[in-house]
Parts: C-alpha cells; sequence; structure tokens
C-alpha cells in the first residue's frame, strides 16, 4: 500500500509541474520572451532554461518561481483534500 501513495504522491508531483511548465510557456509566448531573454533576466545560462522548460524535466518549483518572478508573475497554490 505504500508504493501505491508513493506512486500517487509522485503523479501529484509530477502534474503540479507541469503545468506549471505549461503555464510559464504559455506567458512565456504570450509575452514573447525567448529562452535567451528569460535566462538572463533570471541570471543563468540559456541551456538551464531549456532545461526548466522540459515538460519532461525535473525542475524545482523555486526554479520556476524565479522564472515567473522574472516575468513579472508569481506562483500561487491552492491546496486541496485528496478525496
Amino acid at each position: 500500500m505504500a508504493a501505491t501513495a508513493a506512486t500517487a504522491k509522485l503523479t501529484e508531483r509530477e502534474r503540479l509541474v507541469r503545468h506549471a511548465v505549461w503555464v510559464l510557456n504559455r506567458e512565456l509566448t504570450a509575452q514573447d520572451i525567448t529562452n535567451a531573454e528569460l535566462a538572463r533576466r533570471v541570471g543563468v545560462h540559456r541551456s538551464t532554461i531549456t532545461r526548466l522548460l522540459d515538460p519532461n524535466g525535473n525542475p524545482t518549483l523555486g526554479s520556476l518561481a524565479l522564472a515567473f518572478e522574472a516575468i513579472g508573475l508569481r506562483v500561487h497554490l491552492n491546496p486541496i483534500a485528496i478525496p
């Protein structure tokens, strides 16, 4: 049973991160911001941004929050009870 709960949590974590990456990509497109420009704003190499924006990547919420902040947005989570 513990493996199932761990798998469910991992799946939820992946869903959360993938959604955040999708929203970030959407905002970058809407604001016409390139990966190079985002990298400049965050203060990292462009390859770091490429990895951050990879939907199959493993970015931290902190890294995503920095990227959102660099384009003038804030990350907000709304926790909900697990049924």
